[in-house]
């Protein structure tokens, strides 16, 4: 694109991230990344990390899930948003993970971020199923509270 006097954007390094999750092609999705980080153009947004963080959740990957969480926090200084959050608890109760999902869900509403009522319901049915009673009564007042607001 440069050679073409067309400067390559956030958007255009997401697009090419995303497509190479979609194919499972971790190592091409990352070297993008890493082309995005040191691009004079443009730098990655939490968008860009989205794509890599679903396929490793969906891949049962929550180790890699969190060095890139801490990579996206502490390297790039983004914060986690409303999308980020659903992801991430939708993903790790998927992966088995309700604990830190529900850590997730803590932080999420101590940032007053509001959940969506699908992924409070998730994230409640999981506890459950773990008999983790104190985080079920949680989860069921904050639904409670969400309802009558």
């Amino acid at each position: 694109m440069p050679q073409n006097g067309i400067n390559p954007n956030t958007s255009t390094y997401n697009t090419m991230i995303a497509m190479f999750c979609h194919h499972r092609k971790e190592q091409q999705a990352l070297q993008y990344l890493k082309n995005l980080e040191n691009s004079p153009y443009c730098k990655p947004d939490v968008q860009s990390f989205y794509p890599l963080l679903k396929l490793y959740l969906r891949d049962g990957k929550t180790d890699k899930c969190l060095i890139l969480l801490d990579d996206m926090v502490k390297k790039h200084h983004l914060c986690l948003d409303l999308a980020a959050f659903t992801l991430l608890i939708h993903g790790l109760c998927r992966a088995n993970n309700c604990k830190w999902a529900y850590q997730l869900f803590r932080e999420m509403i101590r940032q007053n971020i509001m959940p969506k009522y699908l992924t409070c319901s998730l994230l409640l049915k999981e506890v459950k199923e773990k008999n983790m009673y104190d985080a079920a009564a949680m989860i069921e007042d904050f639904m409670k509270k969400m309802k009558s607001s």
